[in-house]
């Protein structure tokens, strides 16, 4: 689940490989709008075949593992910001 509030023209958010500090790939699309939101509610449930990029392919276990060595951030998209408007580390 992600959730954003006060926030203007939103384009997509994604799951990134990549540690603090670091810009990465994308692992996951969360969500794409098609025409830009303002404020973020998205929730939902991914498998294997969802997983993007460097994980393509591989097991969730890879994503998991990711996540607990602090290699996954979340990456919310805006139209004035398309590189990313926030950025939560886990």
């Amino acid at each position: 689940t992600v959730n954003a509030t006060g926030i203007q023209g939103v384009t997509a958010g994604h799951l990134h490989y990549g540690v603090e500090g670091e810009n990465g790939p994308i692992v996951v699309t969360l969500f794409k709008n098609d025409t830009p939101m303002n404020d973020v509610s998205e929730s939902g449930t991914y498998t294997a075949e969802d997983l993007e990029g460097p994980l393509a392919g591989k097991p969730l276990s890879d994503l998991r593992a990711a996540g607990a060595n602090g290699s996954l951030y979340v990456n919310i998209h805006t139209q004035e910001n398309p590189n990313g408007e926030i950025r939560g580390q886990g």
